[in-house]
């Protein structure tokens, strides 16, 4: 097992070289994974467990600014990012288009004071932190305004902030926030007494079901199999529509697991249709297989 190292300090003739570098006018640009690259010389050895976290959970919510370099003859080379690039590859996104702040260098040892610094200094912001100010500074679109409006909160303690605040980002994206805000006060009205913490991706899971069935109000349909079911008998059911049998041990993915969440309901939705009718499962597996 490799033990990572503390990150070296940067002496005082290095902060100098650094500051020149980072007065530049800051450049954005979006370039394929493909195109950049990653100078071994001075970055850490790979990460496996997080290249595999990222292969396996990723949410083009979470990816972040890439910091790149660009070399004299014009190749891009990674000073912030290596991780999330082999954990994208890793996941067969190889054409992905990332964004990234483009730093003109001289070359190696100019980019390995770059990864220097923000190894050592720069402090990734939780995404829940992030959206949170952003939402203040109203930037957001409006996902803070919505969650508070239902009583909830994005940071802090207590059962009423949100879990897999990944998860309700992407369900606020389906419609700038007409679903998901929807499954949010269904989640607050049926399962007040919870004493757990709702998890995002049950939101988007429910939010799904809104968001598939557009000519039809199934708000009522979707309230009341929440009634019928706790937090922990939709889990189960969860497991069971996955393959994964009613054990606790049997781990469904969370990232797997919003479209067997919507599977579930529609079917239960189904099962007791009342007057307003049966919704569309087949529209619901479309999204499924739109998000694969």
């Amino acid at each position: 097992m490799l033990v990572k190292s503390a990150p070296q300090q940067l002496t005082i003739a290095e902060k100098e070289v650094l500051k020149q570098i980072l007065e530049q006018e800051s450049v954005f640009m979006d370039l394929p994974l493909s195109k950049l690259n990653i100078d071994w010389s001075y970055q850490d050895r790979p990460r496996d467990t997080l290249v595999r976290q990222i292969a396996e959970q990723f949410q083009p919510v979470m990816l972040g600014t890439f910091i790149v370099s660009e070399r004299p003859d014009g190749g891009y080379w990674v000073c912030d990012g290596a991780t999330r690039k082999l954990g994208l590859e890793a996941a067969g996104q190889q054409d992905r288009v990332v964004r990234c702040q483009v730093i003109q260098t001289n070359g190696r040892k100019q980019e390995a004071l770059l990864f220097k610094y923000y190894n050592n200094a720069r402090k990734q912001v939780p995404l829940a932190n992030r959206l949170n100010a952003e939402g203040i500074a109203g930037v957001d679109r409006g996902l803070l305004k919505i969650v508070l409006k239902v009583g909830y909160k994005l940071v802090g303690s207590g059962k009423n902030t949100l879990k897999g605040i990944g998860f309700v980002k992407e369900a606020f994206d389906l419609d700038e926030g007409v679903s998901v805000e929807k499954a949010l006060f269904a989640i607050k009205e049926t399962w007040k007494n919870s004493t757990n913490r709702p998890d995002g991706n049950t939101i988007l899971g429910i939010a799904n079901v809104y968001y598939s069935q557009p000519q039809k109000r199934v708000d009522a349909q979707v309230r009341q199999v929440l009634k019928r079911l706790s937090p922990d008998t939709l889990d189960e059911k969860v497991r069971r529509a996955w393959g994964g049998g009613p054990k606790v041990g049997s781990r469904i993915r969370p990232n797997d697991r919003p479209p067997f969440v919507a599977q579930v309901i529609g079917q239960e939705i189904n099962r007791h249709p009342g007057k307003a009718g049966k919704i569309d499962m087949k529209r619901l597996d479309e999204l499924r297989s739109s998000n694969q």
